[in-house]
């Protein structure tokens, strides 16, 4: 009876610590980042901008944690609502951009090596009307990818590397006035005919 308890024991020791084992593995590390910002008006007061600087994200799963920058007196970084991730290195969006920026209306990834965007990346950004996705290295949209996004009235993906648009990418969005594909690869378009203005896939 002895031996008997000692080795239940020892098999729900075993099993213990396979449990900690695969949650660990299961569960994804996040790295924290201080985003850096530089704050101006583009073009008239009320236009809000941060100007992402030093951005460097090669791998999923980095959040932001803070974000620096000295604001024009007056503003704060609820008050941005223009997002610029100019020709940095930025192959994923970082977690937690939105509660940084909760009134984001223009987003902008510009010639910054973006692989990959989903609609998680763009959860909380319920005001976004404008996202410009251009010179990257993105290969397919998913259907949902917007699902957050309803007030969409502007989306430009030119010069990417796009094959593929989910179906229905469009349909809820009430607001599109016009889509840009523009120089991706060959696209195939189950969403074609979802949109009031499409402009078509062209080859560079």
């Amino acid at each position: 009876y002895f031996q008997k308890n000692i080795q239940l024991q020892f098999v729900k020791m075993k099993l213990i610590l396979l449990s900690a084992l695969m949650c660990f593995i299961s569960t994804p590390t996040f790295a924290a980042i201080t985003l850096h910002c530089k704050f101006d008006d583009y073009i008239y007061e009320g236009n809000y901008k941060c100007e992402v600087e030093k951005l460097s994200i090669t791998t999923r799963n980095e959040i932001v944690s803070d974000v620096s920058g000295t604001h024009i007196p007056r503003r704060t970084n609820s008050n941005v609502i223009i997002l610029s991730i100019n020709e940095q290195t930025a192959h994923y969006l970082p977690e937690n951009l939105a509660q940084f920026f909760p009134n984001l209306m223009y987003l902008t990834i510009n010639k910054s090596g973006l692989k990959e965007i989903t609609k998680n990346d763009l959860r909380g950004f319920t005001k976004l009307r404008n996202i410009v996705v251009r010179g990257n290295d993105v290969e397919s949209l998913p259907g949902d990818l917007f699902e957050y996004n309803l007030q969409l009235a502007n989306i430009d993906f030119p010069t990417n590397k796009i094959k593929n648009i989910g179906r229905d990418i469009f349909k809820a969005l009430t607001s599109l006035e016009s889509a840009n594909f523009l120089r991706n690869e060959c696209i195939t378009l189950a969403a074609k005919n979802s949109v009031p203005t499409i402009f078509r896939s062209e080859r560079a």
